[in-house]
């Protein structure tokens, strides 16, 4: 996971208590709208290619929106609660929900957040800054893991003597491109 999407083991991986983000989740937008699953794993089969087919006369008659919308509810299991046999060594759980926008939902998260770790390359510029997002929600120990011949080993980040000066700059850390964020913590609070 960390090669394909956290910039070749340089990103930070965030450990919720699912309980607690599931209800955090549920309380932010309509329960109604929220489904949350584990993740399957198989191999392809023809009742999963259904789910990647529309029928042109169903859009005919519901409407190209109603149609997809009713289309998306009926296949969400296989849509996007499933993948190939290849990542069944993941152990992943998703929530998806049906917002009236086609915009991402933002949620308070409050105390669900557990813990934080980081890849082997995670860069040493970011540390200070996130030590202080980490204390900020109460976590004392940053785990660094590391692979050596395909074993995961743990090294912990050592916390460095000063804090961030200047603000905090999340971008390197959260997102990539050119944008730059000034973060204020929001503990949901």
């Amino acid at each position: 996971m960390w090669t394909d999407y956290a910039g070749r083991h340089s990103g930070v991986c965030l450990i919720f208590d699912r309980t607690k983000l599931d209800e955090a989740i549920r309380n932010a937008v309509a329960p109604e709208t929220v489904y949350a699953d584990r993740m399957t794993y198989s191999e392809w089969t023809p009742e999963l290619g259904e789910a990647f087919t529309i029928e042109l006369d169903t859009l005919g008659t519901l409407g190209v929106d109603r149609g997809l919308l009713a289309h998306i509810r009926t296949y969400r299991r296989e849509l996007f609660f499933h993948k190939n046999l290849d990542w069944a060594s993941e152990v992943e759980f998703r929530w998806l929900v049906f917002g009236e926008t086609p915009t991402p939902e933002f949620v308070r998260f409050g105390d669900a957040l557990e813990g934080v770790c980081v890849g082997v390359n995670f860069p040493g510029s970011d540390e200070r800054t996130l030590w202080y997002l980490a204390e900020t929600f109460g976590i004392s120990a940053i785990p660094r893991l590391t692979w050596f011949n395909g074993r995961v080993g743990v090294q912990h980040m050592q916390k460095p003597d000063t804090p961030p000066t200047g603000g905090v700059n999340i971008d390197a850390i959260l997102w990539s491109g050119d944008r730059t964020r000034e973060l204020e913590i929001d503990d949901g609070a």
